[in-house]
C-alpha cells in the first residue's frame, strides 16, 4: 500500500537532477477544501531563494495531481465550480385595494 497523506499535509524531497528546468526540490501533498471537505492531490514545486536583504525562503507551487509535475501550463479552468450562494427571497406582500391616503 502506497503512502497517503493526512488532510492538508505533504512531503517534498531534494530532487538530484541536474535539469534546470525541473525544480530542486519536489513532491507531494493532500489538500482539503474547506467548503465541501472533498480532498485532492496535488504536486508540491519549492525553490530556494534568498532576499536582498540576505533572508532565505522558500518559494512555492502547487498544482492538481492532473498535471505533471514539470508542466509550466497553467491550472486547468475548474469544470464544476461551486454554485452561487442563494439570497433570501424576500415574501410577496398582497397589495390592498382601499383608499387609506397611508
Amino acid at each position: 500500500m502506497a503512502f497517503q497523506h493526512k488532510p492538508n499535509r505533504g512531503s517534498i524531497f531534494h530532487n538530484k537532477s541536474t535539469d534546470e528546468k525541473k525544480p530542486p526540490f519536489s513532491g507531494d501533498g493532500l489538500i482539503e477544501c474547506p467548503r465541501c471537505r472533498e480532498t485532492f492531490q496535488v504536486w508540491l514545486s519549492a525553490w530556494a531563494n534568498q532576499t536582498p536583504g540576505g533572508g532565505k525562503y522558500l518559494s512555492l507551487s502547487i498544482r492538481p495531481k492532473d498535471q505533471k509535475p514539470e508542466s509550466r501550463q497553467s491550472s486547468p479552468a475548474v469544470s464544476d465550480p461551486l454554485p452561487e450562494p442563494r439570497q433570501a427571497e424576500e415574501p410577496e406582500l398582497p397589495i390592498a385595494d382601499d383608499d387609506v391616503p397611508f
